[in-house]
């Protein structure tokens, strides 16, 4: 029994040693998190995505936002769905390719 309690140690102490060392080998890609979007009021939302290291925040107006190029990193497209003819709640779809 003490002979197995040592080498579950001394393997271990061993694992331990070596953890801070090695290579680490990397597929795939690094992403930028997806732009916030948030309602100001029925209107209007406020757009923040990512371009070149820095938030670009713009308050857009709903009905424009079809047309709107966002400053980001990623290609992002908007399309807006009215719910109701006076225009003041609608879907917001947001796609990144």
């Amino acid at each position: 029994m003490k002979s197995i309690i040592s080498a579950l140690i001394f393997s271990f102490i061993t694992t331990a040693a070596h953890a801070g060392s090695g290579t680490i080998h990397f597929r795939g890609s690094i992403v930028e998190p997806p732009c916030d979007v948030r309602p100001v009021d029925n209107r209007r939302l406020n757009v923040s995505c990512f371009h070149r290291g820095k938030v670009v925040a713009r308050q857009v107006a709903l009905n424009r936002l079809n047309d709107y190029a966002a400053a980001s990193d990623a290609s992002v497209a908007f399309n807006v769905r009215w719910l109701n003819p006076q225009r003041t709640r609608a879907i917001v779809d947001i796609n990144y390719n």
